[in-house]
């Protein structure tokens, strides 16, 4: 019998393979490679250890540990589902992820006009207080995770603290264009207090357009209301509205506005939003 490549390659069966990569090192696999006597290196036919299916014949060594390619799926699938819920936990506030669809306040017209989002364009939820914009965000963030795309969250006292940095923060900037979809909260009114902190965060969108990432900004501003909205933050000097309306204008070129309309979010109903894998 030929053992040339097929002990090596039948690796690719092994349900948990970096398991078993632990348990024996490369020289040992070399050793059973070039001993095709030895009863571990013989080639038996093996099933599924999960569910019992035929897969061929494999090493003696792995007969006790292989799965068929449905039991790979499920498997891979489970694993990047647990990633995922772990990921979120970490990415959302305990307060958001409780959010349902079926609230009374939530905005349903704007989720229902955010069906086709896949995480591939940026967007503008623009709205009053208490509307549901970062409610909404996050479970558009889930959408995304959930379609194997990174995601992070930039909050309103981020931006000030980036602005204060005797850098300018340069150096988190740069490290925040590294996921996919970077959530933007209530940034634009946050940044609006003070000069330093509009530059931060007109270098952090033209980083993120410059390297194409996706970001979603939720924000009380559209525009023309800018100096009223504004002045609910101690006042920004004119040239800070200015910048600040030109930051709107810019990222209105570049993103999808959508008017997020709700109530005051009321006690959670019993059924679940459903949106995604967990």
């Amino acid at each position: 019998m030929n053992h040339d490549a097929s002990a090596i390659s039948d690796l690719r069966t092994c349900s948990f393979p970096d398991a078993i990569l632990g348990g024996i090192s490369l020289n040992g696999l070399a050793l059973i490679k070039s001993r095709p006597d030895l009863s571990t290196a013989q080639m038996v036919e093996a099933t599924c250890s999960k569910c019992g299916k035929p897969v061929g014949k494999v090493m003696r060594i792995f007969s006790g540990s292989v799965a068929c390619d449905r039991c790979v799926q499920e498997w891979q699938e489970k694993q990047a589902t647990d990633r995922i819920k772990v990921i979120w936990s970490a990415l959302c506030p305990p307060a958001y992820r409780d959010t349902k669809t079926d609230h009374p306040g939530f905005p349903i017209d704007a989720w229902h006009s955010l069906a086709g989002w896949d995480g591939g364009k940026s967007l503008l939820l623009w709205g009053e207080t208490r509307s549901g914009k970062t409610r909404t965000a996050f479970l558009l963030l889930r959408r995304a995770l959930s379609k194997g795309l990174s995601c992070g969250v930039l909050w309103p006292e981020d931006i000030k603290e980036l602005g204060a940095a005797r850098d300018g923060g340069a150096a988190r900037l740069r490290a925040l264009t590294a996921v996919d979809v970077m959530l933007l909260d209530d940034a634009l009114l946050a940044a609006s207090g003070e000069d330093r902190s509009v530059e931060t965060l007109k270098q952090l969108i033209d980083l993120l357009l410059r390297h194409n990432r996706v970001f979603i900004i939720t924000s009380q501003v559209g525009g023309d209301d800018m100096k009223a909205e504004a002045a609910k933050y101690g006042g920004p000097s004119g040239t800070a509205v200015k910048r600040i309306a030109a930051l709107v204008a810019r990222v209105r070129e570049v993103a999808d506005i959508v008017p997020v309309t709700g109530g005051r979010v009321p006690a959670p109903a019993p059924k679940q939003e459903t949106d995604g894998p967990f």
